[in-house]
């Protein structure tokens, strides 16, 4: 497999997908080309992108990313995909991942928001963190950052984000749009969304998303 066969993209929205490959430029070399798309959009923005890509004479994989790993088409790319995941999976026709990606996202959000709540109310009722932290242990949709949260040392972990808050509120919206395309009930994460723009407002869009635990549970005044 030659270098030159794909172009490997893991810019985070739709807007940087089109600055950086989207312009006369970008187009004019993406004949013969496979474009691997990895960055977290909507289902008809991923179609769309792989009808440019194609009208140019280029191909699309759709490999959106899940914190580290990588779950995307790897009929052709496989030595590829399986250099950046243990068990990459094909998720089915473009948009289908980019939809799974979102939903997987939406949860990682409402499981942050209900920790955040349930983590404060346990500070607030002077019970010992190490009793929710110990639950937590063995929880494997819990990631580090919530740990760290529920340890009460989460300030460290803010600035070395795995995820930045103002990445997730692009997700949420994100969801909340295709969502409302099936006619889907999302009142819980309409309900969040404030809460992510809250924290962004505190300075914190570029700190990990556990920084909400600062609006969830902010410091009572005096």
């Amino acid at each position: 497999m030659a270098q030159a066969d794909c172009v490997v993209l893991t810019l985070a929205d739709t807007a940087a997908i089109r600055a950086g490959l989207l312009i006369p430029a970008s187009l004019a070399v993406l004949r013969d080309k496979t474009v691997i798309q990895m960055g977290t959009i909507a289902q008809e923005e991923s179609l769309a992108l792989q009808a440019e890509i194609e009208r140019v004479g280029g191909s699309n994989c759709e490999a959106p990313v899940l914190g580290s790993l990588a779950e995307a088409q790897f009929i052709q790319w496989a030595p590829l995909v399986g250099s950046l995941s243990r068990e990459p999976r094909l998720a089915g026709p473009v948009g289908k991942a980019a939809s799974l990606k979102l939903a997987l996202n939406q949860l990682i959000a409402a499981e942050t928001s209900a920790f955040a709540l349930s983590l404060g109310l346990v500070q607030r009722a002077w019970v010992r963190h190490r009793h929710l932290h110990g639950d937590l242990a063995g929880a494997r949709l819990v990631r580090p950052g919530v740990r760290e949260e529920a340890a009460g040392t989460p300030d460290a972990y803010y600035q070395h984000p795995n995820f930045p808050t103002r990445h997730l509120l692009k997700d949420v919206e994100l969801f909340l749009r295709e969502a409302s395309g099936y006619a889907l009930t999302a009142g819980s994460l309409e309900g969040f969304r404030p809460v992510l723009e809250r924290t962004i407002a505190q300075g914190l869009g570029d700190s990990d998303y556990s920084a909400i635990f600062e609006v969830v549970n902010p410091i009572p005044s005096p």
